[in-house]
C-alpha cells in the first residue's frame, strides 16, 4: 500500500509537469514530440542505463576509497579513465566506428561513456577488493589517536594561556 501511494504521487507529479502527456507516456515526450527524436531517445535508454549502472558502481568504489583516505589513487583512476578511455572511446564510437554509423552516433557517444565508466569502476573495485583491511584499520586507529592527542594538546595550551578557564579553588570561610 505504501509503495502504491508513492507510485500514485509520482503519476500526479508527472501529470502536473506534463499536462499534454498521458501518465503512461515515456519520459522523453516531456522534451519533444518529434517521432524521430523519440525513437532515438528510446533506443539510447538501454545504453544510458548501462552508463548509469557503471557510474553507480564506480561511485560506491570511490566512496570506499575516499573513506580509506585513498583520494590520490581515486583521482588518478578518475582522471586517467576519463581522458584515456571515456573521451577517446566516445569520439571513436561516435565518429569512426562503423557499428554506430548511419544515424547512430549518439549511441556511440553513450557507449563510449558507459565503457569508460565500466573500466573506471572495475579498476576501483579491484583496488578495494585487494585492500589489506587489517592495515587500513591500523592506519585509521593511528589517525584517530593522533587527532585525539592534538585535541588534548590544543586544549591544554588554551587553558595555560587563559587563566579564567582554570577551575576556581574554594575560598576558606572566615566567618
Amino acid at each position: 500500500p505504501a509503495a502504491l501511494g508513492n507510485t500514485h504521487s509520482h503519476i500526479h507529479l508527472w501529470v502536473d509537469l506534463c499536462p499534454d502527456a498521458p501518465p503512461s507516456a515515456p519520459l522523453q515526450t516531456a522534451f519533444s514530440a518529434d517521432e524521430e527524436v523519440l525513437a532515438l531517445a528510446s533506443g539510447a535508454l538501454l545504453v544510458m542505463s548501462a552508463d548509469y549502472f557503471f557510474c553507480c558502481l564506480g561511485l560506491c568504489a570511490s566512496s570506499v576509497m575516499e573513506a580509506m583516505c585513498r583520494n590520490t589513487e581515486m583521482a588518478v583512476v578518475q582522471t586517467c579513465g576519463m581522458w584515456f578511455v571515456t573521451i577517446p572511446l566516445s569520439l571513436y564510437f561516435a565518429f569512426s566506428c562503423p557499428f554506430f554509423a548511419d544515424g547512430y552516433q549518439m549511441y556511440g557517444l553513450w557507449a563510449g561513456g558507459a565503457t569508460g565508466e565500466a573500466v573506471k569502476a572495475a579498476v576501483m573495485l579491484m583496488m578495494v577488493a585487494r585492500t589489506d583491511w587489517e592495515e587500513m584499520s591500523r592506519l585509521a586507529r593511528m589517525r584517530n589517536e593522533a587527532e585525539a592527542a592534538s585535541k588534548v594538546s590544543s586544549a591544554s595550551l588554551k587553558s595555560i594561556r587563559s587563566p579564567r578557564h582554570t577551575p576556581r579553588t574554594s575560598r576558606p570561610n572566615l566567618a
